[in-house]
């Protein structure tokens, strides 16, 4: 065996990779460790438009998209658990919301709206990439706080 290289079958190993995965195993058929939250959540990501967006505002900003996108907004969504089609349903929610997660996404920057360009939906499906997530836990033992 090389130095330094652990040995797969040595019994502390074995011993302490069951406990880890008798513990595991546990926390997820009891799902106490992280309870789910009744919500739906999208990703909003920003697009290479919100980026020339923001270059034609501040001419120095040598921000890379990659980097913008580092720390993306996420918004909650209401539960569609009992929906049939929950895609269909996140979707209705997004073209009737897209006006104010697209203001929030623009005002996170500028808050003057006489810089902001016109506000529709085929614009916020081309500014931003937007990931749908159905499967929300709370990793947190404390309460939600609200701004």
């Amino acid at each position: 065996m090389r130095p330094g290289v652990r040995n797969a079958y040595c019994p502390y190993f074995v011993t302490n990779y069951l406990q880890n995965r008798a513990y595991i195993v546990t926390k997820i058929l009891t799902m106490e460790e992280y309870p789910l939250v009744y919500r739906c959540a999208i990703v909003v990501k920003p697009l290479q438009p919100f980026l020339d967006w923001l270059i034609s505002i501040e001419s120095d900003n040598s921000q890379p998209l990659n980097e913008l996108q580092l720390d993306s907004n996420i918004y909650l969504l209401p539960d569609y658990e009992e929906v049939a089609d929950i895609e269909k349903a996140i979707d209705k929610y997004i073209k009737a919301n897209y006006v104010g997660i697209f203001t929030h996404e623009l005002s996170d920057w500028y808050v003057d709206p006489a810089l902001y360009p016109k506000i529709t939906f085929p614009a916020f499906l081309e500014w931003f990439e937007i990931a749908t997530h159905t499967m929300i836990y709370d990793t947190v033992k404390s309460s939600i706080e609200k701004e």
